[in-house]
């Protein structure tokens, strides 16, 4: 008997049922989401890029025009990941019997990219017109670090998590079928 769940952060809806459906839904979630963080993460690398070049005030007024963008990615970064937590990591578990060791790298990953965001959102609001220029690279710096290792883990995502899925899957359909 299946049955429908839907998760109130994110109104993602899930079935829960036998357990090839529940991962062929995870990984199809997982992969949706990971196209998403990839244009956020390009859009914010190209307005870091546009903030590098310029004169000082300039480079300032354009820290300040990404913070929104910046909080946007940091949020969808914490809803996925208690979603992960929630759903994708016990499902691993259930179906591969441990929690793997490159997920739990990946978690790590995640938390530095997360302290880089904050600290950047967090400096960001005291930055001025005629602040001085080591503070706004060091914002610069802060935030291509963060964006480096979230594209590193989404990297990992498609030579790791990915193809372990596809196998898991192929496997789960020659035994549940």
């Amino acid at each position: 008997m299946s049955r429908l769940i839907t998760d109130r952060n994110t109104q993602h809806t899930m079935v829960l049922c036998d357990p090839s459906v529940r991962f062929r839904d995870a990984v199809n979630r997982l992969e949706e989401e990971q196209g998403e963080m990839k244009a956020q993460i390009l859009s914010i690398r190209q307005l870091v890029e546009k903030s590098g070049k310029g004169e000082p005030g300039r480079v300032c007024a354009r820290i300040a025009e990404m913070k929104p963008y910046v909080c946007e990615l940091m949020a969808r970064l914490q809803s996925h990941e208690e979603w992960e937590k929630r759903y994708v990591f016990p499902l691993l578990a259930e179906l591969t019997g441990k929690r793997m060791g490159p997920m739990s790298v990946m978690d790590l990953e995640r938390e530095w990219a997360m302290q880089y965001l904050k600290s950047y959102i967090e400096q960001s609001g005291s930055i001025g017109m005629f602040s001085p220029e080591p503070k706004t690279r060091e914002l610069l710096r802060q935030i291509e670090q963060a964006l480096f290792i979230l594209e590193e883990h989404l990297r990992k995502n498609e030579e790791i998590v990915f193809p372990l899925a596809d196998q898991i899957a192929a496997d789960m359909d020659r035994y549940y079928r």
